[in-house]
């Protein structure tokens, strides 16, 4: 059978269709077909998303819930022993309010480490590239700042843990840019690799003495915190600038603590 016979055939069976009128709801069927699959995976799409966020508010409350308030309540009933007895001498209260000072330093780490194993919202509906550029658009816009992300290698699924600290860093490190540089454009880098991925932010701002501040507290640039993130990570921060000259820091974390 030649080809031209075949498209004969075709066009017979076609005009057949045509004919007896059911190529328009067949048509109009497809078309609701393809709508009902679309709305049908954005719900999937969505209904994880809402699965995640509700997973991590659960873990959140059960963390305050055996952590924090565990200890508040201990507190309070140690403030209303010594409220009952005041008959009690100097030194025992003394002693009981040096025990409760220990244990309120103990709630504030206990909080401190909740907040900052706390997973950022946006890792929980978006891949780390994604996330990288929603904060660095939300602390340059409106400010006059050019914010540039770029990605380079093969993006690969990286330790959540990883993740969330390279973001906290990279916020960080964005934030102080927009906020103490004058920069003009600020740009975050992240390449990947085999089996790591290393985060840059740089900036053309005024820059300052990298060393007299890697050397200080680091309180004004939260330099500290920073370091504290990448070592959670089994990374190191390396940081370079020079008055006038700008910032660059950078930090290469393995795609697992494990590692």
């Amino acid at each position: 059978m030649s080809l031209a016979h075949v498209g004969q055939v075709g066009s017979r069976a076609l005009a057949a269709v045509v004919q007896t009128g059911w190529l328009y709801p067949l048509c109009a069927l497809l078309v609701l077909l393809s709508l009902w699959v679309a709305w049908l995976l954005r719900f999937l799409v969505r209904r994880r998303q809402l699965a995640l966020v509700i997973a991590e508010r659960t873990r959140m409350a059960r963390e305050i819930h055996d952590t924090l308030l565990q200890s508040l309540v201990g507190i309070a009933l140690k403030l209303d022993t010594i409220q009952e007895r005041p008959d009690q001498s100097a030194d025992t209260i003394r002693e009981q309010l040096v025990s409760l000072r220990k244990q309120v330093q103990g709630s504030v780490r206990e909080a401190r480490q909740s907040i900052w194993n706390l997973r950022s919202p946006a890792l929980a509906v978006h891949d780390l590239p994604t996330a990288l550029f929603d904060v660095g658009d939300t602390l340059t816009l409106g400010t006059g700042v050019r914010f540039d992300l770029a990605v380079s290698g093969a993006p690969s699924r990286v330790d959540p843990h990883v993740e969330e600290q390279l973001l906290r860093i990279a916020q960080e490190a964005v934030g102080n840019a927009v906020r103490h540089s004058n920069a003009a454009v600020v740009r975050v880098s992240l390449c990947y690799s085999d089996d790591s991925v290393r985060l840059r932010v740089s900036d053309d701002g005024c820059g300052f003495d990298s060393l007299s501040e890697l050397q200080s507290t680091g309180t004004h640039w939260g330099l500290k915190g920073m370091e504290e993130r990448a070592q959670q990570i089994g990374s190191r921060l390396v940081l370079v600038s020079k008055p006038g000259e700008g910032t660059v820091l950078e930090t290469t974390a393995p795609f697992s603590t494990a590692a």
